[in-house]
């Protein structure tokens, strides 16, 4: 089962998941695609069925988010939602805004509060994970100039 959490989304984005299922002859009964809100993980839309899924505790080995915490009420108690989300041993992703110039000036154009390396690096810690920031370099463009990459096992 696939989680994606995005905060903005479009037909075109869908479609070319449903596209990449079908050129690959992927098992379509495998794959739930859905939304969730930011301050709701747990709560997911999907798009094929127009109904909803409740997620349990601990169903992913991976949760990936992409510069999405920055737009929840609350980036604390997003993070420890999500985290609910990973089964043990598992992992959190998360690619965030950078702290650089250019990470601050994208983030204030797209009204994005930045929940900051330090303090979400904390809050993973504090929920039992080893966490790490991971620099993209510069010819991993455009995420070199914008984004850090943070990682983090359940423990």
């Amino acid at each position: 089962m696939w989680y994606w959490d995005i905060g903005y989304f479009n037909e075109k984005f869908f479609s070319s998941i449903e596209n990449n299922i079908a050129i690959h002859n992927l098992p379509r009964k495998e794959f739930n695609i859905g939304i969730a809100d930011i301050n709701s993980p747990e709560e997911v839309l999907l798009t094929n069925k127009q109904s909803k899924l409740a997620l349990g505790s601990e169903t992913f080995d991976v949760v990936m988010v992409g510069a999405a915490l920055g737009y929840s009420v609350d980036s604390r108690r997003s993070i420890v939602r999500l985290l609910k989300l990973v089964k043990t041993g598992g992992y959190f992703i998360n690619v965030e805004m950078s702290e650089n110039i250019i990470g601050r000036v994208l983030s204030k154009l797209f009204k994005y509060r930045n929940p900051g390396i330090i303090n979400t690096i904390k809050v993973l810690r504090e929920n039992g994970c080893v966490a790490k920031k991971i620099p993209f370099s510069l010819t991993e463009l455009p995420a070199g100039l914008s984004r850090i990459g943070i990682i983090a096992q359940k423990i």
